[in-house]
């Protein structure tokens, strides 16, 4: 790769050098001039430019976002601004930059040592892959909590009106019985009354499972597509951690006619009895599925812009 000469006397690039060395000075202490980030004697010129290029794009974020930079340990600010400046593609040259923002941003808790190692292993279409899962978790809950808040203030309306409607369902029913049984009046068959009585009373099961069912959907962890990636990437993801795989066993019974045996001729009288040799199941683990971990979550959501995954 042939290296691009800088002229490190020009005016812009002084002028984004004190951009850049005046951010920095906000992050670490002592001064970057006594530890030699940055400014050291020997470091090449490429590297250089692309570390002042995220510094800036850094400091632009933060005024963007009206981020209060904190303090970072040179731990963590040292290796970020190492791998940032190896970094070629230009998507994730500003993702260098939008993790060190939300990394020295004072309202958010995020100081994680392993993220800029992450990042500094992915290409950019691991990372799309990433993102696109992550968002598309973000959307699911957001929508899934919206119902599930919903649900909570029309439970006990829906309840009341199921009760009430299997009050009078069950009520009639009771009385037709007992006008079959006196003859007092026309036979009235209670079929479709019972009928009715059971969809209520599955609506109601219905809604009491709903609650559970919801935060269940909450939970589940994000399916990262893997139709744009090659089996040696999908690996490198696993092999970070921030992708996990998962094998699924299905089981299903064999859906060939099975023989009831009958105790005798009468047949309307008499109790079936299923052979359990006629069942066969099958059980099936050839379902391999990679999910996004907490981890991958935690990464990539440190990895966005601040409202980014609402755009």
């Amino acid at each position: 790769m042939e290296i691009k000469k800088i002229d490190i006397t020009s005016t812009s690039l002084e002028k984004g050098i004190d951009i850049a060395k005046g951010f920095v000075e906000r992050l670490i202490y002592p001064s970057a001039e006594e530890l030699g980030l940055l400014f050291k004697e020997g470091i090449a010129k490429w590297r250089f430019n692309r570390q002042v290029q995220t510094l800036i794009k850094t400091h632009e974020i933060c005024k963007k976002h009206k981020i209060n930079p904190k303090t970072i340990s040179t731990k963590l600010l040292y290796p970020l601004l190492e791998y940032a400046s190896l970094e070629e593609n230009e998507k994730l040259q500003d993702k260098w930059a939008i993790l060190l923002a939300n990394l020295v941003d004072s309202d958010q808790n995020i100081e994680n040592h392993v993220f800029p190692y992450l990042l500094s292993q992915l290409s950019v279409q691991e990372f799309d892959a990433l993102e696109d899962a992550f968002n598309k978790k973000i959307s699911r809950v957001q929508k899934l909590t919206k119902e599930l808040e919903e649900h909570f203030n029309s439970y006990d309306q829906i309840e009341s009106e199921i009760d009430s409607q299997l009050a009078n369902y069950q009520s009639e029913l009771e009385i037709c019985r007992r006008d079959n049984l006196s003859g007092s009046k026309p036979y009235r068959n209670p079929q479709s009354i019972q009928e009715k009585i059971d969809e209520l009373k599955n609506r109601k099961k219905n809604l009491i499972q709903k609650k559970p069912r919801i935060e269940k959907d909450i939970n589940e962890a994000e399916l990262v597509t893997s139709k744009n990636l090659r089996n040696f990437e999908i690996s490198n993801l696993i092999r970070l951690g921030i992708v996990k795989e998962v094998v699924h066993s299905y089981g299903y019974i064999d859906s060939k006619k099975i023989n009831v045996n009958k105790a005798n001729s009468f047949d309307q009288y008499c109790e079936d009895y299923i052979d359990l040799g006629d069942v066969s199941v099958t059980i099936e683990k050839d379902v391999v599925e990679n999910e996004l971990t907490e981890l991958g979550e935690l990464f990539v959501k440190a990895c966005q812009e601040k409202g980014e995954v609402n755009k």
